[in-house]
């Protein structure tokens, strides 16, 4: 399995506080403003109110739990002592809800959205969004008119919220609450690696990469690290497409990080090229090779 790790910036633009509260299976964003000008009696939270707003999860859909009624900031951080704020709106994801059946995959890169004011929207897989574009994060957010405070990097199904990472966008006035570890700070450069370390690459070897026409050759596929490590304690369905030639089978499932398939020069002739990848269901092309017919 793939350590998880997490990763924050000061990238984000708007004037937001960002909290989060993660438990194995269920993750909320909820985002609030400041309030700088106050009546003489403003409504603050109780302390059981400020409670149910740092622990209990948001609805699945766009919702708002306490509204324009103020909290204290240092009933939400020591740091923040002093200012007042008010919920814009929370979300969920919960992965006992009404996901569809394969949202929650391998290699999958979860976006929590939010408009320009400040209010989140429905999170998605971004690789199942930009499965042929293969945007990346920024390019998609732009097109969709969205920032993205909390981004979450699940490299095997079967991972929940404590086995996958995050990345979190804050803003440097404001910063994180809740119980989400903000991890290491990192820069610009680090962002546009696009969280790499966090998911598997596919490593192949064949027992022969020239084939006489019609002949086959076996193709070993090993789930590793971003060191290269082979991963042996998680499994992986593995989308395969070819160039050429034929390939009996179009996924295979690994067994303690291992897959082998078949892959044959079936009406090619001597001088003809083609290549095998393999990938993920929603990111295709992670590794491929070439074989030559001779």
């Amino acid at each position: 399995m793939i350590a998880p790790s997490n990763c924050h910036s000061f990238f984000l633009k708007t004037p937001v506080l960002v909290l989060v509260r993660r438990d194995p299976r269920k993750l909320t964003l909820r985002t609030l403003r400041e309030v700088k000008s106050v009546g003489d009696d403003p409504d603050l939270l109780t302390p059981a109110e400020v409670e149910r707003l740092l622990t209990e999860h948001a609805d699945t859909r766009p919702s708002i739990l306490f509204g324009a009624r103020r909290v204290r900031g240092e009933d939400l951080a020591d740091r923040l002592a002093g200012r007042l704020f008010e919920e814009i709106g929370g979300v969920s994801l919960d992965l006992d809800s009404d996901l569809g059946k394969r949202e929650w995959d391998d290699h999958a890169n979860w976006i929590f959205p939010m408009d320009f004011i400040g209010r989140p929207q429905a999170p998605f897989n971004r690789y199942a969004a930009t499965k042929e574009t293969k945007a990346r994060a920024p390019r998609h957010l732009a097109i969709l008119g969205r920032n993205c405070p909390l981004q979450v990097h699940v490299p095997f199904a079967s991972c929940d919220f404590m086995t996958s990472s995050f990345s979190i966008a804050l803003h440097p006035d404001f910063g994180l609450v809740g119980n989400l570890d903000a991890g290491t700070e990192i820069t610009m450069h680090d962002n546009l690696s696009d969280a790499r370390q966090a998911f598997a690459d596919i490593a192949l070897t064949a027992d022969s990469l020239e084939l006489k026409s019609d002949a086959y050759a076996t193709v070993t596929a090993r789930l590793v690290d971003v060191t290269g490590s082979e991963i042996t304690d998680a499994d992986a369905e593995l989308h395969l497409e070819a160039t050429g030639g034929y390939l009996p089978k179009q996924r295979v499932v690994t067994q303690q990080g291992r897959a082998q398939f078949r892959v044959g020069a079936l009406g090619l002739l001597a001088g003809d090229a083609f290549r095998v990848k393999t990938g993920f269901r929603h990111f295709s092309g992670v590794s491929e090779l070439t074989f030559r017919v001779i």
